[in-house]
């Protein structure tokens, strides 16, 4: 994924302040730049779209433990009106089964479409996240009385199992999340507007 901006900014904010933790060094942030940094070979897939920084982090040392992710996640599926669109390598949370499961009892609930693996290349993720996947997804297919729940795999034209890595919810035409992890944390940060935005999988906006 690629922003300016202020976007870009908070980003850089963000990564000092962790490796200032976790080494004690303090980096300076870079220069003004002379020109627009945009890369020229770039196209941006948006301009002018708000973006919002959401971080996980323990409570550590005094600090606050922020679950700001988590928060995010649970807003997301209760706010979809018409589709919430997932592509993750493990679809594993329980919780978050659960609260699409409610979303999907509902009459007028939205369509909620995964995209995962079908089977993952190491025997320990076969034994342990492949199994709780499959839990996961028979667990949405008995809440899914309407007909609104799709799981998918991807696969080459040979047939052979595609690993997906992506971590990406879309939630209507509203919200599009790059990270979506179903086991972990993350702060909405405001005014964090770039001029332009481009990610390799998908239209952020």
């Amino acid at each position: 994924m690629l922003v300016d901006g202020p976007a870009a900014q908070a980003l850089g904010e963000l990564g000092r302040e962790r490796w200032r933790r976790a080494t004690g060094e303090m980096l300076e942030p870079p220069p003004p730049a002379p020109a627009d940094p945009w890369p020229d070979s770039v196209r941006p897939d948006l301009e002018r779209a708000s973006v919002a920084v959401v971080r996980t982090e323990p409570a550590w040392r005094g600090r606050p433990l922020v679950q700001e992710w988590e928060k995010l996640t649970f807003a997301s599926i209760a706010r979809a009106r018409r589709c919430l669109y997932l592509e993750n390598q493990y679809f594993t949370a329980p919780d978050v089964a659960e609260a699409i499961a409610r979303r999907l009892a509902e009459p007028d609930g939205p369509e909620i479409i995964l995209i995962s693996t079908e089977r993952s290349p190491s025997w320990f993720d076969r034994l342990t996240m492949d199994r709780t996947r499959s839990m996961v997804i028979r667990r949405l297919k008995a809440a899914d009385v309407f007909g609104r729940f799709r799981a998918w795999c991807p696969e080459t034209a040979a047939g052979r199992p595609v690993i997906v890595h992506a971590k990406l919810a879309v939630v209507d035409d509203q919200l599009a999340r790059i990270g979506w992890t179903p086991s972990a944390s993350w702060p909405w940060k405001p005014s964090t507007r770039p001029r332009r935005a481009r990610s390799p999988t998908c239209a952020i906006g």
